[in-house]
């Protein structure tokens, strides 16, 4: 198969690396990537598209993180159309298009087709509607959860993710995308099923109901289903803080996740979009985390905050800490 024409590579690139991963996981559990993928490739995304000018408009750079979106995107729908469904429309489209040329759009019709057939996917809800709204866009979304304990809704508000400041990119009003808000809650925190995930359309927020009770903290996007960071309301980050400290109970929030919440509310932090105070006591379970997967985003944030208050009246403090 080859791409019709020069902007249906990044897709073809995509999909050969993201079906490449998949065949290492299947072989060895992806022993080889060390706990590296997806999050190597995510983190560098969520660092660099959240800039103010991303890519420094060197078209290389560009093009590798254009690659490592979609591979990305790639990922997520197979995970909530389910990897069964994903894998069938796959050979679908191979078979379809061996020895031609073809667009992106075959591509995701072939997905779309397949997650019909197997019921995976609304009637009135297309693939190519998915994806587009996360290809034209060269930044990614910023999900925030706002609950309301007494209901048991709570509001979904989505907008551009923006890590350096001032926040006054051109255009950020506009940029919506469809986004699978999947969701784990206190009492099944290990029960995992993207596929029953609600998508939230290109609309600035929505509700959602049927949460649990106010004693109990939920978590949007669990093992970065989608490359999007999440933020809560300061009950449900105090509850998740304390839940990760409790010895006994914080292996049951898979390691990946457990690096999520440890990685979105750093950034969020030095985005100006959560406290630092919330922030840093999500870091009090590292005193009791072992698993390198969720040290591995640490050591920088440590470093880009160490520099910012060095010499700085609090930079004493910030060291003992």
């Amino acid at each position: 198969m080859t791409p019709e024409w020069w902007t249906d590579a990044n897709v073809n690139k995509a999909l050969i690396s993201f079906i490449a991963s998949e065949i290492v996981f299947e072989i060895n559990g992806g022993i080889e990537f060390n706990g590296k993928y997806p999050m190597t490739i995510l983190y560098s995304l969520y660092y660099e598209l959240s800039k103010r000018y991303p890519h420094s408009h060197i078209t290389g750079i560009k093009h590798e993180f254009a690659s490592f979106k979609v591979q990305l995107i790639i990922r997520m729908l197979s995970l909530t159309v389910g990897k069964d469904t994903f894998r069938i429309g796959i050979q679908r489209f191979i078979s379809d298009y061996k020895f031609k040329t073809y667009k992106s759009s075959d591509f995701w019709n072939a997905i779309t087709i397949q997650a019909k057939a197997d019921n995976s996917l609304d009637s009135n809800l297309s693939i190519i509607t998915i994806a587009e709204s996360w290809l034209k866009h060269s930044r990614l979304p910023l999900v925030t959860i706002i609950r309301d304990y007494n209901s048991e809704t709570a509001i979904v508000q989505q907008k551009v993710y923006l890590r350096e400041r001032p926040h006054d990119v051109p255009d950020q009003d506009k940029m919506l995308w469809w986004i699978p808000i999947a969701l784990t809650r206190q009492d099944s925190v290990n029960l995992l099923n993207p596929r029953t995930c609600t998508w939230m359309k290109m609309t600035r927020q929505m509700q959602i109901s049927n949460l649990p009770s106010k004693n109990m903290f939920i978590i949007v996007n669990p093992e970065e289903i989608g490359p999007f960071p999440v933020n809560y309301d300061d009950n449900n980050w105090n509850m998740l803080s304390k839940y990760l400290r409790m010895e006994a109970k914080r292996e049951s929030i898979p390691v990946y996740t457990r690096a999520k919440l440890l990685h979105d509310a750093w950034n969020l932090a030095y985005a100006g979009e959560l406290n630092f105070a919330t922030a840093l006591n999500v870091t009090l379970f590292l005193k009791y985390e072992r698993n390198l997967i969720v040290w591995n985003p640490v050591f920088t944030f440590l470093d880009q905050v160490g520099k910012r208050l060095e010499k700085s009246s609090i930079s004493r403090k910030f060291e003992n800490f």
